[in-house]
């Protein structure tokens, strides 16, 4: 995958970025709330657009490093040995 920098819309990020970073492609809505939470940083083409609307870009160096990281996550949990808990003596 090619390092891109730069900003990008989410239209755009799901046609073009995230089938290489994840699969299934979530739904708009799903993206808008991890990035959010994630504190991945937009910008919008209006700033006067105060409630909504408009078009949003998204940093794409933030959104690759959001998806690397929850990659990695992920296999670190798939690879960790499952442990029984211990059972009290009485």
């Amino acid at each position: 995958m090619k390092k891109q920098t730069g900003l990008i819309t989410m239209d755009a990020l799901i046609r073009e970025r995230l089938p290489d970073l994840v699969k299934p492609v979530p739904s708009k809505k799903t993206l808008s709330r991890w990035f959010r939470a994630a504190g991945i940083g937009y910008y919008k083409a209006n700033m006067r657009c105060t409630h909504g609307g408009g078009v949003h870009y998204f940093s794409v160096p933030g959104v690759e490093r959001f998806f690397r990281r929850v990659d990695t996550r992920r296999s670190r949990t798939a690879k960790a040995p499952t442990t029984r808990k211990a059972t009290p003596r009485r």
